[in-house]
């Protein structure tokens, strides 16, 4: 690990700080501080909540099980001025590899620079693409545009069940079976036809054939990832429609899972397929779910319906 001097830069009269573990902290500066410079702004903790917060701490300095991230600070006089919290989605392609979850800035220090030159000093220190989940009436859009972040998604999210009876008759007409490892995947479905199968139906909003492949590696427990599982739909013995959901390895920064992706056979559509795997997925998941969805897809639609607000806008900066 670098020693202090190399791992900060100045700015103007503040220091910028990069902290993985403990060893990292700058002299008079401790995790606790930077709990309580967090804790301490209720504009803060009404926008994300006090757990995810603490939650995103823990990520930092690796004091959780599945993900790890690091500290960004700004240092005036030995005391904090600004911190961004980073954490590691441990994916890549489809889902940019770093989220932000947490960036404040002491209000008597706004409007000098030092909220974009923290964002700026996570991009050069960290690999790959960002993102970052900011309510969807937020003026942190405006700021996140300038320092090149783009929103070409709308994120929703579920978190309370929906039962009717027309659910119901849905679900009995479509055969839903699960797979949690590519043991589980029929015979004649294999991870390279079911990536193919998504890649191709999934357009116009198609991803790109390797993400798939990634996605499916990550529900199905062949990366190293927390996992999730994929739903088949099936009518009259023929397969018609897949979901892949994802557990995000966290509770309280974002929702427990991720629904990836969806997809439906075009000769099968509008006939409640989709609507039935979405429903059977919520049915197998704990805690509540978040997707991604373009603004202009008529999916959202079918979201909104089955109980799914769009809470946030993704933000995305890419490399």
């Amino acid at each position: 690990m670098q020693d202090s001097e190399s791992q900060s830069e100045p700015l103007l009269d503040f220091e910028l700080v990069f902290v993985q573990e403990q060893a990292d902290f700058p002299e008079g500066v401790t995790r606790f501080d930077v709990s309580e410079f967090l804790l301490g702004d209720d504009d803060l903790i009404a926008s994300i909540g006090r757990e995810a917060i603490l939650e995103s701490i823990d990520v930092a300095l690796a004091t959780s099980e599945k993900a790890f991230g690091s500290m960004f600070l700004a240092i005036k006089n030995g005391a904090l001025q600004g911190a961004l919290v980073a954490m590691e989605t441990g994916m890549k392609g489809y889902i940019p590899e770093t989220l932000i979850a947490v960036m404040m800035v002491l209000s008597s220090e706004r409007r000098k620079g030092i909220g974009s030159r923290l964002l700026r000093f996570a991009q050069e220190k960290t690999p790959g693409s960002i993102k970052c989940h900011v309510p969807a009436q937020s003026i942190a859009r405006n700021f996140l545009e300038k320092q090149g972040f783009s929103n070409p998604y709308a994120e929703m999210r579920f978190e309370s069940s929906h039962s009717t009876d027309d659910m119901k008759r849905l679900q009995s007409v479509v055969k839903i079976m699960e797979a949690s490892s590519l043991n589980d995947l029929p015979e004649k479905l294999g991870k390279d036809a079911l990536a193919e199968f998504l890649h191709v139906y999934m357009k116009p909003y198609e991803d790109r054939l390797r993400d798939v492949k990634r996605g499916l590696d990550y529900a199905l427990g062949v990366s190293d990832s927390s996992g999730g599982f994929v739903l088949l739909g099936f009518v009259d013995d023929v397969f018609c429609g897949a979901l892949v959901m994802l557990r995000t390895g966290v509770k309280h920064i974002m929702p427990e899972n991720l629904l990836l992706f969806i997809c439906v056979d075009p000769n099968r559509r509008k006939s409640g397929i989709g609507a039935a795997l979405i429903r059977e997925a919520m049915k197998r998941t704990d805690g509540p779910i978040k997707l991604h969805v373009e603004y202009i897809n008529p999916a959202k639609r079918l979201y909104e319906r089955l109980g799914f607000r769009q809470t946030h806008a993704e933000m995305r900066w890419m490399q």
